[in-house]
């Protein structure tokens, strides 16, 4: 009974975790901001 425990439990947490990756990778255009942001030739 103590596998089918864990089992629920590790179901909702790996859930999760894929749906928080998710938002880091897609904000593209906030990694598209820091990139001008960092070259000077942006601000001339």
């Amino acid at each position: 009974m103590m596998p089918f425990d864990p089992a629920p439990r590790t179901a909702p947490p790996a859930s999760i975790r894929p749906m928080e990756a998710a938002p880091f990778t897609e904000p593209s255009m906030l990694d598209d901001e820091a990139i001008p942001d960092d070259g000077e030739a942006d601000t001339e």
